[in-house]
């Protein structure tokens, strides 16, 4: 992901560029979306839902029940998608996958964090349209260790499904 003046250098040079937000369940409905939520440009691509179980986190240090992981998931997707007018693509591992969201949000488009195997191999029957393969890349230009990924596709149906987006 790319954030602040890079972000916005990124847009000036004509390169896509999008929003990702991290959530602990169960949101608090009352805040709301984190300011970068509330409307995107619509050059933006679609805002990213990031979903992992976190038992570092100190305001969600366990994992709720499945159901419940739903239909907080449901809202904040209903959420992101009213607030930016797109509809958010979700980002997630294997296990979380596994355990919550195996057979659910099929209408989605999916990003997929397998780094030990393609994602055939742990996400039973999931279509997927983004495949991070990765955490330690490198990418001439920048410093450190970034995330790799894949698009499901030719560079056709990448410019295609910007388009639709």
């Amino acid at each position: 992901m790319i954030f602040g003046s890079e972000w916005q250098r990124q847009a000036c040079l004509g390169e896509h560029t999008t929003s990702c937000i991290g959530a602990d369940l169960p949101p608090s409905r009352q805040r709301g979306l984190p300011k970068p939520f509330r409307r995107i440009d619509p050059s933006q691509l679609p805002p990213v839902l990031d979903l992992e179980w976190n038992s570092a986190s100190p305001t969600c240090p366990k994992r709720v029940p499945r159901e419940q992981a739903l239909e907080e998931i449901s809202v904040m997707l209903s959420m992101m998608e009213q607030h930016t007018g797109k509809r958010p693509v979700i980002y997630t591992d294997i296990t979380f996958h596994r355990d919550v969201l195996q057979g659910e949000l099929k209408g989605y488009d999916f990003w997929l964090r397998s780094v030990a195997a393609e994602p055939e191999a742990g996400f039973q029957n999931r279509a997927w349209t983004f495949w991070q393969y990765t955490a330690t890349g490198h990418v001439p230009g920048l410093q450190g260790e970034v995330d790799r990924n894949a698009l499901h596709g030719s560079e056709r149906e990448w410019k295609k499904w910007v388009r639709e987006r």
